[in-house]
């Protein structure tokens, strides 16, 4: 039989074609055979001329419409796959769009019962390259339909059965890509599935499918991690191998997929086997492919990838240099000869190993190729970019860090959002993207300051952590970063959940990469930076030692020379500098000078962190002067503030702690240089007050000025102090409770710090600055409360928006500062609606709230102070207010700071008068107040005899010297004076001081005594006080029988004097009962137990029934329009927190800022018998006047019942328990 040449087909159909010109009958026959045997040519040679020839001929062909049914059908099928082809080389849609036109008449001329399956297989591919192009969900869904219906005609040929076959797990998986529903790529594998049973072994179809079929198993196995479909993945591709072995026609292709398995594999499961068998099949599968064929891409771009694997994993300069040859060459391959989309992929690739040059290398022009690669890719890729971005991302991120430029930062950003909004639903990937952006975040926060950039940057890494499928390998990375993110916010607030939640997911990632896991130094390095943090928070040295040690670990796994080995070098010298600060050890500081001069010398003095590595080895060197005294190493360490204060930009948020830093080595040079110091304390001025760092480096810039003032009785120092206290209101503001708020000021440096402020301006000579630092600095939680229920009426008049949206501000902060703190436990997180996840997403919520609360309440205070007249609008008054305090008697401030105690009385008519009080110190104070409240359990007599130590060494160092002041200034014996004590001193009964001597009289016999916590409660106090009616004032007694004996005869007592009583007894006195009476009642008497909670001084409280209780907080929450006077005989009630003394936060002070304007209530433990009989002597005086009762009478008439107990021999602790607090 004679064998026809194909090229002679084609010729004998060109020949019949040229004798049948047009108008010629049999032309359309002989176009569609010449075109179709032109088509078949171009399929096997790539002739490009015949494949033009071949459209143009199918093209006039199918423009005839009455040509017999059969002869329509092949010309219209022809041309529609000449288009169709066309499309795939050119890309023009118009091609694409004809192409379906063609195929769907196709479609309408077939006659019932013909086989449609050729046509709507071609159907289905059309709209699948549309959809590919243009990704609308139309085309998708056209695909499927019209590849399903291809499935369901019965096969002619197995080809044709396996392209329908293919078609419908295409489109499947196309939907899967888009939707990422389940199901979808579920229909891919199962329908490849029954492709691969149609063909047998031997089938040439067979290693086709099951390039497919692998692909889909692998996909299913990224998205849902069940290990059988990787397993059954791997069996697929060694059977491909054996189909194919060596000297097989697609050996190499069966090599190239079976190495990109283990490639997949190894990112998987981590092992190195994995790896090196991938690369070698690889490097097999290209040296069977001639350079220039474009078969060759594939192996290059496992190849370049694999290879950056393994210098990821074993840090060998050859591997990445590979990586990167391997790239360009699979660029350049897609280049030659290939379309632009081809090129994409190699792009993105070569990015990210032009990367992981830089990383290990330094070298900026490795960062710029690698940027401009994925820059390339981006736009070739289309809305499947979403991984380049990532890696842009990466770069930009990696560019600030060398040139600080925050525009890369914001750049890095919109790639991170870009990546997210393209990337497909159900990408296994994404959680790497909000890991990545939560990063930049992370950035963004430190550069900038802004807290909302931390608030997403815990977000983002909450979302990327409850994305990571179980047991992913790249769990590590977002753990890790929340586990930063989280320890930054600590070390800011102090949020205790977040140092826990920290902490365990710093032990989390170091279980998740054990001993030789390729990322063991980052986790070791992120368990430190947490240590690190909680170090600097808690001043815990555990942290330290811990952080130490973590550093430690961490050095010698990073390549020598390295940019990240010189980071680790730089953490462990400045960890050893923290150390010895504690220790002393000069050890330590010897070894962190070397450290850090070893991480100086290897930092790129173009890297983001060369000026912070020279400023902290100016600190260590600057401390190692003070140790050595040798002038050099304080020139070398200025030296190196010097270039740091070069590179640092002015608006870096570290700049704070460069300036202090260099300040204070300026200071330490002996003699003091005149041309410096102003230099020096200039450059503290800065630090504290730079608006691009944060209140808490502000705060600490500021704390080193006062110190530095201090030391050098600097004029600058009452500056420093005011900025100080300034600064401290804007830390408070960060905490959204009062008891958040209590808690911090427990911790600061400077407990008494107002004490402190106040002294320097008092050894200044500048007695009205120093009451009005007294005033700025104390009592600052109830003076905030106070401020968000400052009377608006005079605003209101001039601006109605303002004064509403003041009033709705301060409401919202005052109902979360007024909350219970709510303390969650901290759970590893299931998933994204697990209870222990809900429970962190509420704490962010939370302080977000917080966060946004408080910089809308101050851009409307800010408002506010903008309006004519209002400048000074909740604003310490100015003592020429202030004075006004003393206009109905003298009030002695007591001033208790370490260097110095002073008292200052403001008395009417004449400037503040300074009584020194050489006697008074801390320690003394200290001493008496252990001694005083250490007696309070112990037995009568020596109760007694301490107390009265006590009193008398008040007598002695404070009150004597202030009596003897008031006498010479004329104030009348027996007239009120009001106490102002500060520090340690609000615990001590200033009050009943005396010498306690037969024939010598003591305090109370002299004066009338109250106190006020500051000048400006007691002005607040008397504003609005009323003439006393002409009825008597309802008064409330809230009573406790079932615990408290005497409180029956104490009621009956007060009730004999005059029936003007409303009682709540037992079972009717519950909290709500309570509290709702009290808003009704403008007096009160509270006889019932007192709690007094150290730890929790806001939740102390009244016992009522039954376990019922009114809190501090419950009463500073009450909104009591009639308050006007308060007994309260009952235990410690105003017993003062030993932590926060100046803070007042005791149950009388609670009743103040409610609107009692005066108060009398107890200091200790009170006598159950001393109800009764004090109460009727008090209400006695009250209601002398049968019609009229006065709250200004209170002090008087306590002072008139101390003395009734005080003949009657009451034992000394028991009268002087009692204390009369406002008007």
């Amino acid at each position: 039989m004679t064998t026809i040449n194909a090229d002679d087909l084609v010729a004998e159909s060109l020949r019949k074609l040229a004798l049948c010109p047009p108008g010629h009958s049999e032309r359309p026959k002989n176009l569609i055979i010449a075109g179709s045997q032109l088509f078949a040519s171009y399929l096997r040679t790539g002739n490009s001329l015949a494949f033009s020839e071949a459209t143009r001929y199918s093209r006039e062909a199918a423009a005839f419409r009455t040509l017999p049914l059969p002869f329509q059908t092949a010309a219209c099928n022809l041309y529609g796959n000449c288009l169709v082809q066309r499309f795939k080389l050119q890309g023009q849609i118009p091609d694409l769009d004809e192409g379906i036109l063609c195929h769907r008449r196709v479609l309408a001329l077939r006659s019932k019962g013909h086989d449609p399956g050729l046509t709507l297989n071609a159907l289905a591919e059309a709209f699948i390259l549309r959809f590919e192009k243009l990704r609308r969900m139309e085309d998708l869904v056209m695909a499927i339909v019209y590849s399903r219906g291809g499935l369901t005609c019965p096969p002619p040929i197995l080809a044709v059965a396996l392209t329908a076959h293919e078609h419908v797990a295409t489109s499947s998986y196309l939907r899967f890509e888009l939707l990422g529903q389940g199901h979808d790529i579920a229909d891919a594998v199962e329908i490849t599935r029954r492709a691969l049973d149609l063909t047998r072994p031997g089938d040439d179809f067979r290693p086709w499918v099951l390039q497919k079929y692998i692909l889909y198993l692998e996909t299913h196995y990224q998205y849902f991690g069940q290990s059988k479909y990787l397993d059954d993945a791997e069996n697929r591709c060694r059977e491909f191998i054996r189909l194919c072995p060596n000297g097989h026609l697609h050996h190499a292709l069966a090599s190239q997929t079976l190495g990109s398995h283990l490639l997949m594999q190894f990112q998987s499961h981590n092992n190195p086997d994995f790896l090196e068998e991938a690369i070698s099949l690889c490097e097999t599968s290209l040296r069977l492919q001639s350079p220039g064929d474009i078969n060759r891409h594939a192996p290059l771009k496992s190849l370049a990838i694999a290879t950056r694997l393994r210098f990821e994993m074993r840090k060998e300069e050859a591997d990445i240099q590979r990586s990167i040859e391997y790239g360009e060459e699979a660029l350049d391959l897609c280049r030659s000869g290939s379309t632009p989309y081809d090129s994409a992929d190699p792009l993105h690739t070569l990015g990210v190993s032009y990367m992981r040059r830089f990383e290990h290398c330094g070298e900026v022009d490795d960062l710029e190729k690698a940027l401009q690669h994925c820059l390339d890719a981006v736009p070739l890729l289309g809305s499947s970019a979403f991984l380049t971005l990532g890696n842009m991302l990466a770069i930009y991120r990696s560019r600030y860090y060398r040139l600080q430029d925050p525009n890369d930062l914001l750049e890095a950003e919109k790639c991170g959002l870009q990546a997210l909004d393209k990337s497909p639903k159900g990408d296994p990937g994404k959680f790497m993207t909000f890991a990545n952006l939560a990063g930049v975040m992370a950035d963004l926060f430190e550069h900038f300051g802004k807290m909302e950039y931390l608030e997403n940057a815990i977000s983002h890494g909450r979302k990327s952590l409850s994305l990571c499928p179980p047991s992913h390998p790249e769990e590590n990375l977002p753990t890790m970063n929340l586990a930063l993110m989280l320890s930054a916010r600590f070390e800011l607030f102090g949020e205790e959940n977040d140092r826990m939640e920290s902490h365990r997911l710093s032990s989390r990632a170091l279980a998740l990469c054990p001993s030789g896991h390729p990322k063991r130094e980052r986790c070791l390095r992120t368990a430190m930076v947490c240590s690190m943090r909680s170090w600097s928070q808690t001043r815990d040295i555990i942290y330290l030692e811990r952080a130490i040690r973590y550093a430690r670990d961490a050095l010698p796994l990073y390549s020598a020379g390295s940019i990240d080995h010189c980071k680790s070098q730089e953490y462990l010298g400045t960890l050893l500098h923290d150390r010895f600060l504690q220790s002393r050890q000069r050890s330590d500081l010897e070894e962190s000078i070397q450290l850090q001069q070893a991480a100086v010398a290897l930092c790129p003095e173009s890297s983001y962190d060369h000026g912070m590595f020279q400023a902290n080895l100016g600190t260590a060197l600057s401390e190692l002067f003070e140790i050595s005294d040798d002038r050099t190493d304080l020139d070398t360490a200025i030296a190196h503030y010097s270039k740091a204060n070069q590179t640092i930009s002015p608006t870096h948020p570290s700049r704070p702690t460069l300036e202090s830093g260099l300040a204070l080595a300026y200071l330490k040079i002996t003699p003091t240089s005149e041309t410096l110091v102003p230099v020096a304390f200039s450059l503290l001025q800065s630090a504290s007050n730079n608006p691009s760092a944060n209140s808490h480096t502000q705060f600490n810039a500021a704390l080193r000025w006062v110190r530095a003032a201090r030391a050098h009785k600097h004029p600058s120092m009452i500056n420093a102090f005011s900025r100080l206290l300034a600064l401290l209101e804007l830390r408070l503001l960060t905490k959204e409770t009062v008891e958040a708020q209590q808690e911090f000021l427990r911790e600061i440096p400077f407990r008494l710090l107002a004490s402190e402020a106040a002294a320097s301006a008092i050894e200044d000579g500048r007695l009205d600055t120093a009451i009005e630092l007294l005033e700025q600095g104390r009592t600052m939680l109830w003076s905030r409360m106070r401020g968000y229920r400052h009377p608006i009426d005079d605003l209101r008049a001039v601006n109605t928006s303002l004064a509403d949206q003041f009033r709705t501000a301060s409401a919202e902060l005052e109902h979360t500062a007024l909350a219970l703190q709510q303390r969650f436990t901290v759970f590893p997180p299931t998933s994204i609606n697990s209870p222990s996840q809900v429970s962190n997403i509420q704490i962010d919520s939370r302080l977000r709230d917080h966060r946004i609360l408080s910089e809308n309440w101050t851009r409307i205070l800010n408002d506010i102070r903008e309006v004519d007249g209002f400048a000074d609008f909740l604003r310490t008054p100015s003592f020429s207010t202030l004075r006004a305090v003393a206009s109905e008697g003298p009030v002695i401030l007591v001033n208790v700071a370490q260097g110095r105690c002073d008292a200052i009385i403001i008395h009417q008519g004449s400037s503040p008068h300074l009584v020194p009080l050489p006697e008074s110190t801390t320690a003394l104070f200290d001493h008496l107040t252990t001694q005083l409240w250490d007696s309070s359990g112990s037995e009568h007599a020596h109760r007694v005899k301490q107390l009265t130590v006590v009193l008398r060494e008040l007598w002695r160092a404070v009150v004597h010297p202030v009596v003897e002041a008031l006498l010479s200034l004329k104030v009348e014996l027996t007239s009120r004076i009001w106490w102002c004590p500060t520090a340690q001193l609000c615990a001590l009964p200033v009050h009943a001081a005396g010498p306690y001597t037969a024939g010598q009289r003591n305090l109370p016999d002299l004066f009338v005594s109250s106190y006020t916590p500051t000048l400006n409660a007691l002005m607040t106090a008397r504003a609005g006080v009323l003439p006393a009616p002409n009825s008597l004032p309802r008064l409330l007694i809230i009573g406790q029988p079932q615990t408290l004996a005497t409180v029956e005869p104490e009621i009956e007592g007060i009730r004999t004097i005059d029936n003007f009583a409303d009682v709540l007894l037992g079972a009717q006195a519950t909290s709500d009962v309570v509290l709702s009476e009290l808003r009704t009642h403008s007096w009160i008497h509270f006889a019932c137990h007192g709690s007094r909670r150290h730890a929790e001084p806001f939740k102390s409280a009244f016992e009522l029934h039954d376990g019922n209780q009114v809190t501090v907080l419950d009463i500073a929450r009450a909104n009591l329009p009639c308050a006007e006077f308060a007994f309260l005989s009952a235990c410690h009630t105003a017993a003062p927190d030993i932590g926060t003394p100046d803070e007042f936060i005791t149950l009388a002070a609670a009743l103040q800022f409610a609107g009692f304007r005066g108060v009398v209530s107890t200091f200790w433990d009170m006598a159950d018998e001393d109800g009764p009989q004090t109460s009727r002597d008090f209400y006695s005086y009250m209601l002398r006047r049968t019609t009229v009762a006065e709250s200004r009478d209170a002090a008087m008439a306590l002072n008139l019942a101390v003395r009734s107990m005080r003949k009657r021999n009451v034992p000394l602790y028991r009268w002087v328990n009692f204390i009369h607090i406002g008007i």
